[in-house]
């Protein structure tokens, strides 16, 4: 039997039905929200339950957390409220769902409540996939964040570490759904609460009043909503010990920063910290729009997968669900699926058993070599697994738009960090720069400044990657889908195909034919046969840096000093979700990432021990 607390690909489905538009839980035998009107229910018991619109009308910035999403509707209520109050307060909206429903069965649930109608519309087009892990969207004009997290509240709260001022405790009743008001559950509750938090919930059952108690709430009755006699609030009380969940911001006063790198990983920091409204500016060696490992004129968003628990697969489902939302609100999709083919050495070790996972259809499914060949445009002989959702991108358009706004010094070069009392020093070869506090998001370049912080260097490594330019009059002209099989082959794109990628632990930037002759025999025979000669191929060598483990370096090194680097080959996938995460840490506010992927890639781990 699996570890209920593991993270697992299948989630259970929403199994649901609608009487007289009223939304029930076939599995609990429970409704969804009140039949007489469930926004005002909402209202009464959340909003008022909370004093939320108080805190709206006085505070900077709040975090509410909820246990059960369902519809949203309690999201709902909050944003309208926010904007009838005309808010200025930044909230991170938390909240788990074991049983995603689909934004379809969303939006004709909240048919009943035409003042959401437009606010509604927004989440739903923004409704998170059917994945595990957690979605992050934004809301009204970005100051509300949404951090859905998509698996059991009993299992992922465990994981996590943030400070909630305000709790909207949802779900079945404690009759149809005992497993979801324990008094362990109650305990995580109040862990990952501030001391003054309060809290609401519709129901009075002792269970939930008693654990309550025991994680150190006043607990007290007060009239419910509709038929319900009786609802409940609480405060967390200042005798009780305050909870470990408390995150100081990693960098006091985060108001000025230097970013070392002006990559992918660059211009994901600076768009966070822009939307922040932090002072910031970019550094970076490279050419204008051009950094070197960010550079290629196309390059691949897609999951990377694993039959077992692990890091890199936790974080790619999470990484691609950000992603995937920006490049489409953006239009800047180049093509849409990418087709790992099924290679006979990996097919049965790994293809095979990722089948058996149970992950969703639109993040991965087996295809037959027809299915294959209709997608791509032409026969290559082999099934593979179909990711619909991964896409092609221009990393070269992403960057510039993730850095649209942002103060860059381009081909400054950075040799040295000096600390000081209050921050540090870059020395650069033309001039000095001093910031609160520095972010090294540089590739290869970043070496020598990761181990002047104290990073052994023994685990790192700079890799050399040669991308194959080939000209579109070749066999492989009428590909139509990006191909994934060791290497890769993207379709014609400005007449030139992209064949990928040579790997070397090097640090030249040289163009060889070795390169070229390596990238074709990554090929599958059958496309192999059709490349044509290395004659007419021109080529590009990016470097990267990279840990031993093939995991980031995210998170901070000394104070004053973080890093957002190494994310190899996986960059274009992971450097949104990573960037916005150790934003968020820095500044005080809760993590994307669970404490277990936190630990995983932090940078202290390279230290020598």
């Amino acid at each position: 039997m699996a570890n209920p607390d593991k993270f697992l690909p299948q989630l259970a489905p929403a199994d649901i039905i609608s009487e007289a538009g009223v939304l029930r839980s076939i599995t609990h035998d429970d409704i969804y929200f009140s039949v007489e009107d469930g926004l005002a229910e909402s209202r009464h018991v959340f909003l008022d339950g909370t004093s939320l619109r108080d805190a709206l009308s006085t505070r900077s910035h709040l975090v509410i957390a909820e246990t059960g999403f369902g519809t949203g509707l309690n999201l709902m209520a909050v944003l309208a409220e926010h904007a009838v109050i005309n808010s200025a307060c930044h909230i991170d909206y938390i909240s788990f769902e074991s049983r995603p429903l689909s934004a379809d069965v969303v939006a004709a649930a909240h048919q009943p409540f035409p003042e959401i109608a437009a606010i509604s519309r927004e989440m739903c087009a923004k409704w998170p996939r059917r994945w595990p892990g957690v979605h992050r969207f934004d809301m009204a004009a970005g100051l509300v964040s949404v951090q859905l997290y998509y698996g059991r509240a009993e299992a992922v709260m465990p994981r996590l570490n943030f400070s909630a001022d305000i709790w909207f405790l949802d779900g079945f009743s404690p009759i149809r759904n005992p497993d979801f008001w324990t008094e362990e559950l109650m305990n995580e509750v109040g862990r990952l609460s501030c001391t003054g938090a309060r809290l609401a919930t519709f129901t009075v059952a002792a269970l939930v009043r008693n654990g309550l108690a025991s994680a150190g709430f006043e607990v007290e009755k007060r009239a419910g909503f509709g038929r319900k006699r009786d609802m409940l609030a609480a405060v967390k009380s200042d005798k009780a010990a305050d909870g470990t969940a408390l995150m100081p911001a990693l960098a006091k006063g985060l108001d000025d920063v230097i970013i070392i790198g002006g990559g992918i990983a660059g211009a994901a920091i600076a768009s966070q910290l822009r939307a922040r409204g932090i002072g910031h500016k970019i550094i970076d060696a490279g050419q204008k729009s051009f950094p070197p490992a960010s550079g290629n004129p196309a390059g691949i968003v897609m999951p990377f997968l694993s039959v077992e628990e692990t890091e890199s697969a936790r974080l790619s489902i999470s990484a691609l669900s950000m992603m995937r939302q920006f490049v489409e609100e953006n239009g800047l999709i180049c093509e849409d699926g990418v087709i790992a083919l099924d290679l006979p050495e990996v097919k049965i070790g790994r293809h095979e058993k990722l089948a058996t996972q149970g992950y969703p259809a639109d993040l991965m499914r087996m295809i037959s070599a027809d299915e294959v060949a209709d997608l791509c445009g032409m026969p290559c002989g082999l099934g593979g697994l179909y990711h619909e959702t991964a896409c092609v991108i221009d990393p070269r358009r992403v960057c510039e738009l993730l850095k649209e706004g942002s103060p860059v010094l381009d081909e400054v070069s950075v040799t040295g960090l000096i600390q000081e009392d209050d921050g540090w020093t870059v020395i650069c070869d033309t001039a000095r720069f001093t910031a609160k506090h520095v972010i090294l998001c540089g590739g290869a370049g970043a070496e020598a400044l990761i181990r002047s912080a104290g990073i052994i260097t023994d685990r790192l490594q700079t890799t050399s990657g040669q991308i194959s330019l080939m000209p579109d009059n070749t066999g492989l002209s009428a590909l139509t889908k990006t191909l994934n099989y060791g290497g890769y082959l993207i379709p014609a794109r400005h007449q030139t195909q992209i064949c990928g990628a040579s790997f070397a632990l090097s640090a030249t930037t040289d163009i060889t034919s070795e390169a070229h002759h390596h990238n074709l025999a990554l090929m599958p025979e059958q496309l192999h046969a059709s490349a044509g000669t290395i004659d007419a191929f021109s080529g590009r060598t990016s470097l990267r840096l990279a840990v031993t483990d093939r995991l980031p370096l995210s998170g901070q090194i000394a104070p004053g000093l973080s890093v957002l680097s190494c994310l190899g080959a996986r960059g274009l996938t992971n450097a949104l979700f990573l960037g916005d995460d150790l934003v968020r840490r820095l500044s005080g506010r809760p993590a994307l990432m669970d404490m277990p992927l936190q630990a995983a890639l932090d940078p202290k781990r390279l230290r020598a021990r």
